[in-house]
């Protein structure tokens, strides 16, 4: 559980760095939320 929620933290990281966008940083932030909500519910 704690493993794929640091996993999907870190992921979202990667993508901010990666990504210019902020848009597309918000919608992949949004995203790694939904997948940690539906998780840990």
């Amino acid at each position: 559980m704690n493993n794929i929620r640091q996993y999907t933290i870190i992921h979202s990281f990667t993508a901010r760095n990666t990504t210019m966008s902020k848009g597309f940083t918000l919608i992949e932030l949004l995203i790694s939320l939904t997948i940690v909500a539906m998780i840990v519910a």
